[in-house]
């Protein structure tokens, strides 16, 4: 796997000398008081020391894992691990300990940066070395230190038709996306981007991390979707751009007072289809296009639908972006590419692709040096991509994607549980939620509702936990005893 230094701090460093009292970073809580902010030559500086520390500690390729909500350290922790050389693995604050200490083993993790998380406690004791975020931004004088080779960003991929993986996308792949989506999206110097997604999300720390300071454009964090928050910094914060998710852009289309936007340029979709009406009720309120972008956690950021062009079609997840090649092959032949406005398996080959999967001896989907990504889509004549469905199984939840198998294998630990599926339910246009269908082992003895909730508490993340269980006496199935999961949530 090919690891190196990364541009992308070299970007930091001229945005540190071109402007060294912009501000970089705020993160914004729900008091608008509490706002802490950082500036280029600030954070530039903070990189440099909280390198010069983990050189002292780790060797170059290392991994080291954070853990933690967004917060004005992340960014300062993310970009010193890579000064340092290491393979930063960037996990949810939101996992369970039993699936951070299965993810620290099988990425090798030497060391962890930990704020408040669920599994901080257990991080704790399976880790030799632990720093809290906070202590990322200590100001002691240390040595500074120049670039290692090394760098690497590790993020959890929820996966396609299995399991989730842990993804591995080299210096090469981080600095290729960032310049593409600077490109596409348009991010400038004068840009401010309000960042609501979690940067251990590979959309979050995209969009919130790599295309901004790519760019030198400022950022503010905020840490989840708080409504009161965001409108208030759309207004008097004055974003500019907003990379979010469907069911934010419909909340923002059907508030009961509409927010200010008044700076507000570009604000784009992604992790899941943005329906028509949520299309056209958030422009009738703002004048302001929603667009969409397509991604993966293995190849990143891939396309972008420009509002501004003359052949913008809201359905559409836009053209490749630079260095990325899209096609649509015959998903039992993925060999076989299929024509304009043929519907088939989306296949993406870009500059940003992953090296691969960590701790995993199975090939890569690769087809022709293309990813096949388990989605569904088609081309128009322009090069245009439309998502219209997909092959894998992933329930999208507050733009978090929840892989049914993970939750199915936790849950058929009960010992009173037989079979399992875990199926969508929708609440509106653009939001889903979890929900749970078991069958007892012995009819006699169904589970309790209470005790397959905690088992689901205590091994997954909060966002997979099903909100509805459901015992049922048997589940429809084929001749062969599959289970047929299309009619379970027809019912």
């Amino acid at each position: 796997m090919t690891t190196s230094t990364i541009t992308l701090l070299n970007r930091l460093a001229k945005h540190a000398l071109d402007a060294p009292h912009a501000v970089a970073y705020r993160f914004v809580a729900s008091d608008a008081d509490d706002a802490r902010s950082i500036t280029w030559s600030e954070l530039d500086r903070a990189v440099a020391r909280a390198a010069s520390r983990l050189v002292k500690s780790l060797a170059a390729g290392s991994t080291l894992l954070i853990s933690s909500a967004n917060c004005l350290a992340y960014p300062v922790a993310v970009l010193a691990a890579w000064r340092a050389g290491l393979r930063l693995f960037a996990v949810s604050a939101e996992l369970s300990p039993v699936e951070v200490t299965k993810l620290s083993r099988d990425a090798e993790v030497s060391a962890a940066v930990v704020g408040a998380s669920r599994a901080a406690e257990a991080i704790a004791q399976s880790i030799s070395r632990v720093w809290s975020i906070d202590s990322v931004l200590d100001e002691e004088e240390t040595t500074s230190t120049p670039p290692r080779d090394g760098a690497a960003l590790l993020l959890q991929s929820s996966g396609t038709t299995g399991f989730p993986k842990v993804v591995q996308r080299s210096a090469r792949s981080i600095d290729a996306v960032s310049d593409a989506m600077v490109e596409a999206i348009g991010f400038t110097p004068q840009d401010h981007v309000l960042a609501t997604l979690p940067l251990s999300h590979s959309y979050g720390i995209e969009h919130g991390l790599l295309a901004p300071v790519w760019a030198g454009s400022s950022v503010t964090l905020m840490n989840g979707l708080d409504v009161r928050t965001l409108t208030r910094e759309l207004g008097s914060g004055g974003a500019t751009i907003l990379p979010t998710v469907p069911g934010v852009i419909e909340i923002l289309a059907d508030l009961p007072e509409p927010a200010r936007v008044p700076r507000l340029r570009r604000i784009y979709s992604a992790g899941g289809p943005l329906p028509a009406g949520v299309f056209h009720r958030f422009y009738d309120r703002y004048k302001v296009r929603v667009s969409q972008l397509y991604g993966a956690t293995e190849v990143g950021s891939v396309t972008y639908a420009d509002p501004d062009a003359a052949d913008f079609g809201p359905a559409s997840v836009g053209a490749p972006m630079r260095g990325v090649s899209v096609r649509i092959v015959d998903p039992l032949h993925p060999s076989r590419s299929l024509g304009i406005d043929a519907e088939g398996h989306v296949a993406i080959r870009a500059d940003s692709m992953f090296d691969g999967y960590v701790a995993d001896g199975d090939p890569l989907p690769l087809v022709d040096g293309h990813f096949l990504t388990g989605d569904l889509g088609k081309l128009d004549a322009r090069g245009r991509l439309t998502i219209t469905g997909r092959l894998k199984l992933l329930i999208e939840v507050g733009g978090m994607k929840v892989n049914p198998l993970e939750v199915e294998s936790v849950l058929r630990e009960h010992p009173s549980v037989g079979t399992c599926v875990v199926v969508p339910i929708r609440q509106s246009e653009t939001m889903f939620r979890v929900k749970a269908v078991v069958t007892p082992r012995d009819p006699k003895r169904p589970p309790a509702i209470d005790e397959l909730r905690a088992l689901a508490r205590e091994r997954l993340a909060t966002y997979k936990v099903p909100r509805v269980f459901e015992v049922r006496e048997k589940l429809p199935t084929t001749a062969t005893g599959k289970v047929l999961r299309h009619l379970v949530e027809a019912t």
